[in-house]
């Protein structure tokens, strides 16, 4: 009797230590679970492949690479890049227009040059609404430069929606920000 006594003891000592580790253990997964965390860099990289097959299935063929930030025109309304949007609108502001004539024209003038016209949106609404909505500015933005001229083999268009941000804040500034269509010079 007196052994079967101590063995429950040392059964209840075990027990209460693996109680202990088990409540310790639930409290660190709880907190490292609850901590936030920069993206690691597969993340990263994992979020730029998706944006470059979005990119491919929006018909941003092979011969469309981005170049470095120095390509393209750099003077007066031809350094203006970004053209931003009203909430909910495709709707392209009166006051962009001369610069987006600007660069119609230097497409113009030099046959070899290509854009690629990148739609975004805030982050408000569906990603899909998002999706469209950038596809629908940045077509806004290709038809002004094409209603001057410009061939289509020259100006290529892509949406990523609300995926790509530059300001990242919830304030209507942020947002302000985030709808736009940016113009990028690329090449054979």
């Amino acid at each position: 009797m007196k052994l079967i006594f101590q063995c429950n003891k040392r059964r209840e000592k075990e027990m209460r230590k693996l109680s202990k580790l088990l409540l310790v253990s639930a409290a660190v997964l709880s907190l490292a679970a609850c901590a936030s965390r920069m993206g690691s860099p597969a993340d990263i990289t994992d979020a730029n492949q998706l944006l470059d097959n979005q990119a491919k299935a929006k018909g941003v063929d092979s011969d469309f690479y981005l170049l470095d930030s120095d390509v393209g025109p750099h003077d007066g309304l031809l350094a203006t890049r970004s053209y931003y949007f009203a909430f909910n609108s495709n709707e392209v502001d009166s006051k962009d227009l001369p610069a987006i004539k600007a660069h119609a024209q230097y497409l113009l003038d030099h046959k070899t040059a290509k854009v690629l016209l990148e739609g975004n949106a805030d982050v408000r609404g569906s990603r899909e609404y998002n999706m469209a909505l950038g596809q629908r500015r940045a077509d806004a933005v290709a038809n002004i430069i094409r209603m001057a001229g410009v061939p289509t083999s020259q100006v290529k268009t892509v949406s990523f929606g609300s995926e790509k941000p530059i300001a990242l804040g919830e304030t209507e500034a942020d947002y302000q920000k985030n709808r736009r269509v940016d113009l990028l010079y690329t090449a054979k």
